[in-house]
């Protein structure tokens, strides 16, 4: 049994009772009403299933998300509830929703130092962005304002609307993200300004709401794209609260993906558990919004978490009366965690950039971004549901990069060597030459062998004829216990020790340690314990 949404079946209802009202006599009923779904399967397996039952049951507009196993299709009003019949349906989403934009001097104060000691230089480079892509999902970019230059690499209209004309809402959230600040005399520079950005336009305006499939398309757009950052300036707060609707499913797969999202949390604060969706995502980056003040405070309209969802927000960042572009080559001030949420996707751009440096070009993985973020930022005191753990700080977030993720994590280690083996020093005196020639070498302690040297012995044992002749003799003596005494040897070679060849040595010892056989070449009885 498929689980049908509340909104979406009190928007059936209240569509049929209109349906059924009586009409005059003459006038033709207009064809039934369709309402656009989003109907999840139980398995990737299924969806093949699923759709041939949706189209049975009237399903027109097929839309079908291998992504996140979903079929978005407009069905007729009277057959969205036997949707909840067919086996390899598990859940069935209203398409429209309730998304809506979160609108209800901040840069130096997440960056952690004043605006002229900005940017921030790691190993020479710049911090501020470039050649990191970052993908702003909202009501549109206006590219013709000075501040964004060529930065807007793509643009894709999903809303309906005018494709061509950036509105407020989205030129805001781009503009804290990565504004150049040029027409502002650089006051109101961006937290990335040379970021390359991405315009995902799903909002026709600010007032409007957007429904959830064109998000969906959005967001598989700009994974496309392959952009390193998504920013999600809007909440829909008819939906899940534990990161299983449709819209935190599509959020966590682009994470999956290899892509930091950041998503607003919402404005429904200050009560507990009002945290929007995709907010509610496992592994996106909810941000809370603060005040400008000193010490800033977790602003009143900024959504909460709740003890089912323990960690959101992770963070806050500052969202109230916040001034950035504005269509029209101008500035305004606009408020609500809309406008928090920027702030963090600018600083993960920044820790995009500055871990591009110190890998040697490998990125950094939306888990360590988050984890930056969480580690650099500063307690305001406030309990976690609403601030999370605190306000972002890029001056703490670059050090706490820098400091753990050392050469062994981010470089290969070369290969370790054992360690040298202890070197033996010469006994200082006769005595104690003795004890290490009778402790340590066999030729030494029973044929006296006046060539011993700690320093060369130990390392070249198969190269002397006097070892080899004690070890035998010693194997020989414990089979026929003969007396140690009667191993001596008549050879007392010369030890050259400028001499590199061996000479061939073809013959055997004798028990009594004498040779038998010949040597070839000079030298007779040179060599007899060369070193090695």
């Amino acid at each position: 049994m498929a689980e049908i949404e509340a909104s979406l079946l009190a928007k059936v209802q209240s569509v049929e009772a209109v349906h059924d009202q009586p009409v005059l006599i003459g006038f033709l009923r207009s064809r039934k009403k369709r309402i656009g779904t989003l109907i999840e399967a139980t398995s990737g397996q299924s969806l093949k299933d699923l759709k041939r039952e949706v189209k049975k049951k009237g399903g027109k507009k097929l839309k079908v998300y291998r992504e996140i196993n979903t079929i978005y299709a407009e069905m007729p009003v009277d057959q969205v509830e036997s949707l909840s019949t067919v086996s390899c349906a598990q859940h069935v989403y209203d398409a429209e929703g309730d998304v809506r934009p979160s609108l209800n001097e901040s840069v130096p104060l997440v960056m952690g130092v004043e605006r002229y000691e900005l940017p921030y230089r790691v190993k020479g480079h710049k911090i501020e962005g470039k050649g990191v892509k970052v993908a702003v999902i909202d009501s549109g970019i206006d590219k013709s304002h000075p501040d964004f230059g060529w930065r807007v690499k793509a643009s894709k209209n999903f809303s309906g609307g005018r494709a061509s004309k950036g509105r407020e809402h989205g030129t805001h959230v781009a503009g804290i993200i990565a504004s150049s600040g040029k027409i502002s005399g650089y006051r109101h520079t961006g937290v990335a300004p040379k970021a390359t950005l991405y315009d995902a336009k799903v909002f026709v305006n600010s007032e409007t709401g957007a429904t959830r499939d064109t998000i969906i398309d959005a967001t598989l757009w700009a994974i496309k794209k392959g952009v390193d950052v998504i920013n999600m300036s809007f909440a829909d707060n008819q939906s899940c609260s534990d990161g299983s609707c449709v819209l935190c499913k599509t959020a966590d797969y682009a994470v999956s993906q290899g892509i930091t999202v950041v998503a607003a949390a919402g404005n429904n604060g200050p009560a507990e558990g009002t945290i929007g969706c995709p907010g509610n995502a496992k592994d996106v980056i909810t941000v809370g919004a603060t005040t400008k003040t000193s010490p800033p405070v977790v602003a009143g309209y900024s959504s909460r978490g709740s003890s089912s969802q323990p960690n959101k927000p992770e963070i806050v960042a500052p969202g109230d009366n916040i001034i950035a572009p504005q269509p029209g080559k101008s500035y305004t001030p606009m408020s609500g965690t809309s406008m928090a949420a920027p702030h963090v996707s600018g600083m993960a751009v920044l820790l995009h950039q500055t871990g591009k440096f110190v890998k040697k070009g490998r990125p950094v993985s939306p888990a360590k971004i988050k984890e930056m973020l969480k580690q650099g930022s500063v307690d305001l005191g406030e309990h976690q549901t609403s601030q999370g753990s605190g306000i972002i700080n890029f001056e703490k977030e670059l050090t706490a990069l820098l400091n753990t993720e050392k050469p062994a994590r981010f470089f290969r280690l070369k290969r370790q060597q054992s360690p040298p083996a202890p070197q033996q020093t010469k006994p200082a005196t006769a005595d104690a030459m003795a004890a290490e020639v009778r402790k340590s070498c066999p030729a030494a302690s029973s044929m006296l062998c006046p060539h011993y040297d700690p320093d060369l012995c130990h390392q070249a044992y198969s190269n002397c004829i006097h070892y080899h002749a004690a070890v035998q003799a010693k194997v020989l003596s414990d089979i026929k216990q003969v007396s140690e005494s009667t191993w001596n040897t008549s050879l007392v070679p010369a030890f050259v020790r400028e001499e590199t060849s061996i000479p061939t040595y073809r013959g055997t010892t004798t028990i009594s340690g004498r040779l038998k056989g010949t040597m070839s070449g000079k030298g007779l009885f040179r060599n007899l314990c060369q070193h090695r």
